[in-house]
């Protein structure tokens, strides 16, 4: 009779214990900008194998804080979230899910979208793809974009880093000569490892995509450093190069910091004369400030020596 009795109380304990354990977290959960309207967020959790879900709840942080509030609630392991500006900022998540047993899991570990800008002249950045458990590092891909959204090509470059200047990203000038700017979005790669209903997956390549940006280049502004004013038609103005430049001024200084030459006309450099225009000047290094402006209001300053040589 005591045996009996101590196997129903162990039972019935196990069965308190069973029911009071809180389900594991979620390990593996990522955002993404839609690719259908690049528009909207699209949330995806990866069931793993020590998890049985009835269903899952959506939470998402309020205006980049940590308080995160339920969005939403589904059977289905992916939500779409619309009411975001995927143009203005990232996106933070945690995802829970109620157990066959009707316990509510803790929250997931946040993961957020990633956001593409533009904050300076040649430089796009992004926020980052959050780190996943048991994952490699990430590598990021720039992509040309056609203005329909479709992917125009994938560029061979790619980097661990969160930035990247233009001229860097391969056939970005080519998009600039022809449409005169270019649409870019991030694609994001994180080999992750896990198991669904005992399969393992080892480094399977889960892939984010950011929001899709414009991009206007910035003003290319060439200028040698030196030249020979000697009279043979060869190198004998100190002229700046640049492409789409509305608006131009060049200021020469001598050692002294006068100033012996002014131009406002791109296509008109210094001859090595001084102010009289007539008077050649001596042999040696001069300072100069460019500042130019393209079409796009995008300004570039630039200040340098160069060598007059006769």
């Amino acid at each position: 009779m005591k045996n009996v009795l101590f196997i129903v109380l162990a039972f019935v304990f196990t069965i308190k214990v069973c029911y009071s354990q809180v389900p594991e977290p979620i390990s593996v959960g990522f955002a993404s900008v839609s690719t259908l309207d690049w528009k909207k967020i699209l949330i995806n959790v990866i069931r793993t194998d020590n998890i049985n879900v009835t269903k899952y709840i959506y939470f998402r942080a309020e205006d980049n804080s940590n308080d995160y509030k339920e969005i939403g609630r589904s059977n289905s392991n992916s939500f779409t979230d619309i009411n975001v500006d995927v143009n203005s900022r990232s996106y933070c998540y945690k995802v829970s899910y109620i157990d066959n047993n009707g316990k509510q899991a803790e929250l997931s570990e946040p993961f957020c979208s990633i956001y593409l800008s533009n904050e300076n002249a040649n430089i796009i950045k992004w926020t980052p793809f959050s780190k996943l458990k048991d994952a490699e590092p990430v590598e990021y891909y720039v992509d040309i974009v056609n203005n329909n959204g479709s992917i125009n090509r994938k560029t061979l470059f790619k980097t661990n880093e969160l930035s990247a200047t233009f001229n860097k990203i391969d056939r970005l000038e080519q998009e600039f000569d022809m449409y005169d700017e270019a649409k870019v979005r991030i694609r994001a790669i994180q080999p992750t490892s896990f198991k669904v209903a005992g399969i393992p997956y080892v480094n399977l390549p889960l892939e984010v995509y950011s929001n899709i940006l414009t991009i206007k280049p910035a003003p290319s502004i060439f200028l040698p450093t030196a030249f020979t004013p000697n009279g043979d038609g060869m190198n004998d103005e100190f002229l700046a190069q640049g492409k789409g430049i509305v608006e131009f001024e060049m200021v020469i200084y001598d050692k002294w910091g006068g100033i012996i030459f002014e131009s406002k006309d791109i296509t008109q450099g210094w001859r090595g004369l001084q102010p009289d225009n007539d008077t050649p000047s001596m042999m040696g290094n001069y300072i100069y400030k460019v500042k130019a402006k393209n079409k796009h209001d995008k300004t570039i300053e630039k200040t340098g020596v160069v060598s007059l040589i006769r």
